[in-house]
């Protein structure tokens, strides 16, 4: 029924109803004074629409109306694009074999091929 999409400063969600209608909910992905969590949150707020009932905040979500639930997120691939974060490296070779590399300190290198 949803698609979350967690990024850096927003999370989007798309709702796909059962009628074949669909609302878009955006909310920033940090607001502790709203919420703990957006993700859950913008399921709240589409399970209060659809099920046309208030729902605390903190309170259980009955997830019986949600057929399906996939989420994205664009926080590693900013932090990617960013260079924050643990320094890493993927290395694609013939064959398609993958190698990760992580840089602890500028003296001690670990390469992990399997």
């Amino acid at each position: 029924m949803d698609i979350p999409d967690r990024g850096g400063t927003f999370t989007d969600v798309i709702a796909f109803y059962p009628d074949g209608s669909e609302k878009i909910f955006k909310l920033l992905s940090s607001d502790p004074k709203n919420y703990s969590d957006a993700a859950n949150e913008a399921i709240r707020r589409i399970l209060e629409e659809f099920e046309g009932r208030a729902i605390e905040k903190k309170a259980p979500l009955d997830l019986k109306n949600i057929d399906s639930l996939r989420m994205g997120t664009t926080v590693a691939t900013n932090a990617l694009l960013e260079r924050q974060g643990a320094r890493t490296a993927l290395f694609i070779t013939k064959g398609f074999k993958v190698g990760f590399t992580r840089f602890r300190s500028p003296e001690e290198k670990s390469v992990d091929n399997k």
